[in-house]
């Protein structure tokens, strides 16, 4: 089941494209260049993000954005949007690259690092954005915010109650948004570090989308920033009831799981949901395919295998075997994805695949042309990438040639970069009428750059070239994806007319060029992700029952020692000890170690709550710290009615029993929209409701 959930999501993916190419062309379908897409939304957010910081103010958040909104609409309004739209932009496009990578199979074995570091990526992006949204603090950044101390919460990794810093205005002070800003800042950097870490192994990655779709996109964003401007909601308040707020799907999704499941759940599923995304290259086993050699007598440290290695698994090091030349290559058998680009690099035949040597290939090419035999149509030869084509629809196993077409035989290879321009040359000599090539469609090629390497080869732009004594009207070249499979033998066919008649044609398919009618349909087709942005960006969701009230359990209060221990009177009965010695000897010594023997480890609070005569809370909190020498914090949110509500609370901080040490039993008056909180006061040792 699980593989035809690949096979079909890929079918998905490359019948996307296909329909992408038809409107944008092979050279501008976006769906190539996602990855460098959100990396050209990352130098928007970079830019916008400079100047919103140069007018943000820890000490007045909400203001300093309001008037970066209001007061500065010609600009920082519209760059506030922009940031805003970019960072959706970026989540839209990372998500759909990663969509991409894994229905077609392209993060496993020498990929795992990329797909790794893409995964910390999006992590990060999703941190950043988050806590961007808390710096503008409004009703959304207060609610979010709530939301995330009550997740993190859970794990004991901070020493304080980060949600009982939200039941106050009081209590949020400049450093809470120093620390949001340090965050929003610092995290980006790391980002860079991943990003780095995403391409180092990755030979000539694409990092910037063509300059048109490039244009496009701006458009697009300065468009929607004008349409629908990014804009704050009411000021954050701890005593204001938020029931309704917009929220932005791309990046605050997680938070109605938040808000609807208890915090265990939730750490349940954002860790398993993390983990098995992780590790999903480790997850499909795949048979390990044999890896290149360099065969040492032939190397001439020409470097054109390094040069063309989309993964970075060929190196050149001095050389150790005393012939004469400087350098030699080497292959890193763990990054080498067996694609066979190497192979079509090499002039020398010095590279080789064990299962597949150059000498098996023109063995094969010429055994598959003597087995043709009085062909009334012109004998051809197809030299086919495996991922190119449906295979299954097109080979007849039992003839190694075309299904209906004995007369064309096919010989599979892992990638058409793998091709060397002397193979048509020989497929020719021995007998061939002609010869076609097909590979992955034009800046899809699933080994990355094969397809690019050997249009160059083919048109002289790289070695090693093919002869121009070669009879160009004698080769075809065709890029396709698996579901242009059809599309493929009706070009073959063509192929063997134009063979017979003796027509000269281009044998490279011709670029369509990016027309102003084109232009305009591609600019319509990015706006589409617009339009999602536009609804998704800020669709309203109900959190709560605008019609209830809330309360809030926030207590901060410390139990009793678990060894009662007077440090004080210890303390002072050594000090008459040393007064004494001093005067009877003229010299002592204090010992304060008996002192500091005392334990200082404290009894856990236990609390029971009950509302309207049903016990909501029997809870112990343990201290905090090390040491279980620290305060408990107790913080628990209740949602009520509006009306009269009885409330009944005993703690206690000592041992287990019967006896609790403090109790409240009371009325409360709740309204609609309205929080309250009940605290501790230390002082006075009795609860308070406020």
């Amino acid at each position: 089941m699980y593989q035809n959930i690949l096979m079909y999501g890929g079918k998905g993916v490359l019948a996307i494209e296909g329909w992408a190419d038809r409107i944008f062309t092979p050279r501008y379908n976006p769906f190539y260049y996602l990855g460098a897409i959100a990396i050209f939304f990352l130098w928007l957010l970079l830019i916008s993000g400079i100047y919103l910081f140069l007018f943000y103010e820890i000490g007045a958040p909400y203001k300093s954005i309001q008037y970066i909104t209001e007061e500065q609409w010609y600009l920082g309004g519209i760059m506030r949007s922009i940031h805003r739209y970019a960072a959706d932009g970026m989540v839209i496009a990372s998500i759909l690259h990663l969509a991409q990578v894994y229905l077609t199979d392209r993060y496993r074995r020498w990929r795992w690092v990329a797909w790794v570091s893409g995964i910390v990526l999006l992590g990060a992006v999703w941190v950043t954005g988050i806590v961007g949204y808390w710096m503008v603090w409004d009703q959304r950044a207060q609610m979010i915010a709530e939301l995330t101390a009550g997740f993190l919460d859970y794990m004991p990794i901070f020493g304080d109650s980060l949600s009982m810093s939200f039941t106050s205005n009081t209590l949020i002070t400049n450093l809470f948004f120093f620390v949001a800003l340090f965050v929003h800042i610092m995290v980006p950097v790391l980002l860079f570090i991943a990003l780095w870490i995403h391409v180092v192994r990755i030979s000539k990655p694409v990092i910037n989308p063509p300059k048109i779709i490039a244009a496009i996109l701006i458009c697009v964003i300065l468009a929607l920033s004008l349409i629908k401007p990014a804009t704050s909601l009411l000021a954050a308040d701890a005593d204001r009831f938020i029931s309704i707020i917009g929220l932005d799907w791309f990046y605050l999704f997680p938070y109605p799981m938040l808000n609807a499941l208890p915090a265990w759940a939730s750490w349940a599923v954002a860790a398993s949901a993390t983990i098995i995304i992780t590790m999903l290259p480790w997850l499909v086993r795949a048979k390990q395919l044999a890896t290149a050699e360099i065969v040492k007598d032939k190397c001439t440290g020409c470097s054109q295998c390094f040069e063309d290695c989309p993964y970075e698994a060929i190196h050149m090091m001095p050389r150790t075997d005393g012939k004469p030349y400087d350098l030699e290559a080497i292959v890193i058998s763990k990054r080498c994805a067996s694609c066979g680009i190497c192979v079509g690099s090499c002039s020398f035949n010095a590279v080789n695949f064990p299962d597949k040597t150059e000498t098996d290939i023109l063995n094969e090419i010429k055994g598959a042309l003597a087995a043709v035999k009085n062909s009334d149509e012109p004998v051809i030869l197809g030299l086919v990438c495996s991922y190119s084509i449906d295979l299954a629809k097109i080979i007849d196993p039992a003839a190694a040639a075309v299904k209906g077409m004995p007369n064309v035989k096919l010989i599979t290879l892992p990638c058409a970069g793998m091709i060397q321009p002397s193979w048509i040359e020989a497929a020719l000599n021995a007998g061939a009428d002609g010869v076609f090539i097909c590979g992955c469609q034009t800046r899809d090629c699933h080994f990355r750059l094969g397809n690019k390497w050997l249009e160059e080869r083919l048109t002289g732009q790289r070695l090693p070239i093919l002869r121009q004594t070669i009879d160009r009207s004698l080769l075809r070249v065709y890029w396709h994806s698996a579901l242009q499979t059809v599309d493929l033998l009706a070009e073959v066919k063509a192929f063997q007319e134009d063979i017979k008649a003796k027509r000269r044609k281009n044998y490279m398919p011709e670029q369509v060029r990016m027309k102003k009618s084109r232009l305009a349909i591609s600019s319509i087709a990015l706006s589409i992700p617009a339009a999602l942005v536009f609804y998704f960006s800020d669709a309203r969701y109900m959190f709560l029952n605008p019609n209830d009230s809330a309360l809030k359990l926030s207590i901060k209060h410390a139990g009793k020692r678990l060894v009662e221990c007077d440090e004080a009177a210890m303390l002072a009965e050594e000090a008459k000890k040393y007064s004494k010695q001093l005067r009877e000897t003229g010299m002592a010594q204090m010992d304060v170690t008996t002192v500091g023997s005392c334990s200082r480890e404290r009894h856990p609070v236990y609390l029971e709550l009950s509302i309207d005569n049903k016990k909501e809370v029997m809870k112990s909190y343990q201290p905090g710290g090390w040491k279980k020498d620290g305060a408990s914090f107790v913080y628990e949110k209740f949602i009520l009615k509006p009306g009269s509500h009885s409330l009944l609370i005993k703690m206690r901080d000592g041992k287990n029993g019967e006896r609790f040490d403090y109790v409240f039993e009371g009325s409360i008056e709740s309204k609609s929209g309205q929080i309250m909180a009940i605290d501790f006061d230390e002082r006075s040792k009795r609860f308070l409701i406020r």
